[in-house]
């Protein structure tokens, strides 16, 4: 299983509150023709000045959880019979335990950190190297629960109590000035001021998810959800519906958003510090803290599903395996879900603190 990879889970399974940027491995850290070294040590400089190419100079995707994507795709047992080469952990000819044996029993979680440069220079000066940055940054992480892996693998004519999913996603623009110097013959340190601009930031939850499907005739699944936005501009849009049963009155649902303009939606500032030291001539320590800040982001906008429950009817009583179910062509027709939706308070501005440390060793 090759754990070096880590990617997103598709989207059927997307739906953590995550303060922690992702770091994960990077084979530029020790190669000297690396112009963009400084980014994951500030303390490293170049033999050279440079000038990035706007917006196609470096582009950095890291990913890292405690599931890849080896225990998502499989190879499928019936390559070469009726299938494609690969399928997912949900094949039915896939037994239980090897499918599920990648997940951890309690949270699963991914992160993913994309960062674009939209320009950059570095420069020899002031008794040592410079550097000044403009970076585009996304940030996305995602909290699974066990239960929803087994909930998609194991669907039968039963209840399933999957627990909270959580969801995290933030956007800033980045400045970044960065100083190195030589101390002496081993040692170099170096330090990087950052400015960081607040595009947008949402956190989203479903708590207390539940999947009933031990009814002859239909399918309920119930939970609590929540959205939280900062993001200048940003509004949900309501609407007034009457529920489907007579006498149960009207409740108001979000059914679309809305961005009228864009602009600064939070604001913030963290700090690189890196060091290394030349133990010898075939050893070399390196350490790095990276991103120690924050960001103070706009009174957000929040929307709570405070009981929600969503259910199908399935007009043919009898169901069939979920093995054989691909194969089977089910009408069916969704009854309305009765969602309200209570405008809450907008809370104080957030923070998102950022801290990621890093220790190297050369040979």
């Amino acid at each position: 299983m090759n754990r070096s990879k880590k990617y997103m889970m598709a989207a059927a399974l997307a739906t953590l509150s995550c303060g922690a940027m992702a770091q994960g491995l990077n084979t530029g850290y020790f190669i000297d023709g690396y112009a963009f070294r400084h980014n994951l040590n500030p303390a490293y400089g170049n033999d050279q000045n440079y000038v990035s190419i706007p917006a196609l100079g470096n582009i950095q995707v890291r990913t890292q959880g405690n599931f890849g994507l080896g225990d998502v795709l499989f190879d499928n047992p019936r390559y070469g019979i009726d299938s494609d080469k690969k399928t997912t952990f949900m094949n039915p000819y896939i037994a239980d335990g090897e499918a599920l044996k990648g997940f951890a029993s309690g949270n699963n979680r991914i992160n993913a950190d994309v960062d674009i440069t939209l320009l950059s220079a570095g420069f020899k000066a002031w008794g040592g190297y410079n550097t000044i940055s403009l970076d585009a940054r996304t940030n996305v992480g995602l909290s699974l629960p066990y239960e929803l892996f087994a909930f998609a693998k194991n669907t039968g004519n039963q209840s399933y109590d999957i627990g909270d999913i959580h969801a995290h996603a933030q956007s800033f623009v980045q400045l970044a000035l960065g100083h190195s110097r030589q101390i002496d013959d081993r040692l170099r340190v170096g330090a990087k001021m950052k400015l960081l601009f607040g595009v947008a930031r949402a956190d989203a939850e479903i708590k207390d998810l539940r999947a009933d499907l031990s009814g002859p005739d239909k399918w309920t699944m119930t939970g609590q959800a929540m959205a939280n936005v900062s993001m200048k501009g940003f509004t949900y849009k309501e609407e007034q519906k009457e529920y489907k049963v007579d006498g149960q009155g009207t409740y108001r649902r979000v059914n679309d958003v809305d961005v009228d303009g864009a602009g600064l939606g939070g604001f913030g500032m963290a700090f690189d510090f890196g060091a290394t030291y030349k133990i010898d001539d075939d050893w070399t320590v390196s350490a790095a803290l990276l991103d120690l800040g924050f960001i103070g982001w706009r009174p957000s906008i929040a929307r709570r599903v405070s009981s929600s429950t969503a259910s199908t009817t399935w007009l043919s009583r009898k169901r069939t395996p979920w093995a054989t179910r691909r194969t089977t062509a089910w009408s069916r027709r969704a009854t309305a879900m009765p969602t309200r939706l209570p405008t809450l308070p907008t809370s104080p501005a957030m923070a998102t603190r950022v801290v990621a440390a890093r220790v190297s060793v050369r040979r």
